[in-house]
């Protein structure tokens, strides 16, 4: 009997023990969660688009398996006026039941409440037509094998989008075209396909391509029906603007699998 309680006493040790070192994991992963988490998209972001990212701390809560982020800033390429390429606000993630410690990320929620935009275009340069070059050529590889720490998977199916406000700027001999558009409730799909998980980098460079084709397919469709109201500058005609556009949109296809 005595043995008995001494067995049952180690078991009973061993397993207050190992809830002890859970809840400690537990804790420390909350409050430094999000600070990782900020870290590390800042970098995978800037690497897959090839411009700076400034990411407000993420809010983490690996019990309830949501990731919250207040601001994503996304900086042009140098050399353009506009303050920023994008902003997104209010980023929500749902996730599955301890996908944040596994090594895929499964989403079931994705949304985001605000994402604004500038397109600016010059005769010589432009932040979209740079971006979509610089993807094409750095396009995300998977970490190899023998490397000690590689980039996590992402794997889902739909993201909303509550709002995008887009503001395009072209430029031309001195003269400029400004133009604004907002565009409501968009959804992305298909960013992971076939229910395969894809890596972070790619699965960035999906959510920004798909972004930005839908929003420049309908800003041009915006422009096109406005286009006889606006006026042309000397230099710089409203067509100018629409053919620019439909340049971008040729360009900026998403990358192959």
């Amino acid at each position: 009997m005595a043995r008995v309680t001494k067995i049952t006493k180690i078991i009973l040790g061993f397993v207050a023990g190992l809830v002890l070192a859970i809840v400690l994991a537990m804790g420390i992963f909350w409050f430094k969660g999000g600070e990782l988490v900020s870290n590390r998209l800042t970098t995978r972001i800037s690497a897959a688009l090839g411009t700076p990212a400034q990411i407000d701390q993420a809010k983490l809560n690996p019990i309830m398996g949501t990731i919250s982020i207040p601001k994503i800033a996304i900086s042009n390429p140098s050399g353009l006026n506009t303050p920023y390429f994008m902003e997104i606000n209010n980023l929500d993630i749902k996730v599955k039941n301890l996908s944040l410690l596994q090594p895929t990320l499964q989403m079931e929620n994705f949304s985001i409440d605000n994402w604004n935009i500038n397109i600016e275009q010059t005769l010589s340069k432009g932040n979209i037509s740079e971006i979509a070059a610089y993807i094409q050529k750095n396009k995300p590889q998977p970490t190899p094998e023998d490397k000690p720490i590689k980039q996590r998977k992402i794997l889902s199916s739909k993201v909303t989008i509550g709002a995008v406000n887009t503001k395009l700027r072209f430029s031309f001999l001195g003269q400029q075209i400004d133009r604004e558009f907002k565009f409501d409730d968009i959804t992305l799909t298909n960013l992971t396909q076939n229910e395969t998980p894809i890596i972070l980098d790619e699965y960035i460079v999906r959510l920004v391509s798909q972004t930005l084709k839908s929003i420049l397919i309908a800003s041009k469709e915006q422009l096109q029906q406005n286009l006889p109201k606006l006026p042309d500058l000397p230099f710089l005609k409203q067509d100018d603007a629409l053919k620019s556009l439909q340049k971008l949109i040729d360009q900026f296809s998403l990358p192959a699998n």
